[in-house]
């Protein structure tokens, strides 16, 4: 889904619009932001010099161009190491910077794949307070996550797929109240419902037997 969305992949049917533009355009992609969730970048460019690369990509006016880095580096945290090469960054800090050069050209809509996949706790909540202040700026995010509370914490409307199927979609909170008024108990725990217990019993099948 992803990939057709980016363009990297065609529907075998029906149509993909970004915004009311064909996704498979360049024009469309120009509102399009993108983190992959392994993200490879040129480790022998400073992190200033990894986004100034990819606004230029994305098409920035060069009078625009360092006010626009600055600002991206300023948000995800990363200005006093702004200046140290890609290569000396942990990952926390890569995926920081990946957030940085997905957002330079003040896309409409941001896609992140796992944006904290092996990030460490602190550094996973600084990413996730990231995200809320594009979320505050209005910002489209379309977030791919296996992580459920994070999910639950972030998320207005959240789509469960099982093998390739939308199989569920709907706030966080009515996904758990559909759940619990369809008679689901927890087990051995106090714990309330949560996103978890969704994503299990809808796909679960009983942990696959």
């Amino acid at each position: 889904t992803i990939k057709i969305i980016l363009g990297l992949l065609g529907a075998s049917s029906g149509q993909c619009r970004i915004y009311g533009k064909p996704s498979h355009t360049v024009e469309a992609r120009r509102s399009v932001g993108f983190l992959p969730e392994a993200p490879y970048f040129y480790r022998y460019l400073s992190g200033r010099e990894l986004v100034a690369y990819y606004a230029r990509v994305c098409g920035v006016p060069r009078a625009e161009l360092a006010a626009a880095v600055d600002a991206v580096i300023e948000l995800v945290g990363m200005t006093e190491a702004a200046d140290r090469r890609v290569g000396t960054y942990s990952k926390g800090m890569l995926q920081r910077i990946g957030l940085a050069q997905a957002i330079v050209h003040d896309p409409q809509l941001v896609i992140l794949d796992e944006p904290t996949a092996g990030v460490d706790p602190l550094g996973s909540a600084a990413i996730a307070e990231i995200i809320r202040e594009l979320k505050r700026r209005g910002k489209t995010i379309l977030l791919s996550s296996h992580l459920l509370a994070q999910i639950e914490g972030l998320c207005d409307r959240v789509a469960i797929m099982d093998q390739g199927k939308i199989v569920a979609i709907d706030t966080p909170n009515n996904l758990i109240s559909n759940l619990l008024s369809n008679g689901f108990t927890k087990e051995r725990t106090s714990r309330g419902a949560n996103l978890e217990d969704v994503f299990l019993n809808l796909t679960g099948r009983q942990l696959r037997d």
